[in-house]
């Protein structure tokens, strides 16, 4: 999996769903120390077929 074309974030946090609990805290404490993060739970990108 590629990460979205999108210059504007600092950090692209791929991971597995059952990791989700682990990636989120990370992901928040990344955001909070002023590092844009892409995500998945708020950067949605439409999928389609």
């Amino acid at each position: 999996m590629n990460p979205p074309d999108n210059s504007q974030d600092d950090v692209f946090l791929s991971h597995r769903s059952k990791d989700k609990s682990v990636v989120r805290p990370l992901a928040e404490r990344l955001r909070a120390g002023g590092v844009k993060v892409w995500f998945d739970e708020w950067n949605s990108v439409a999928v389609t077929n």
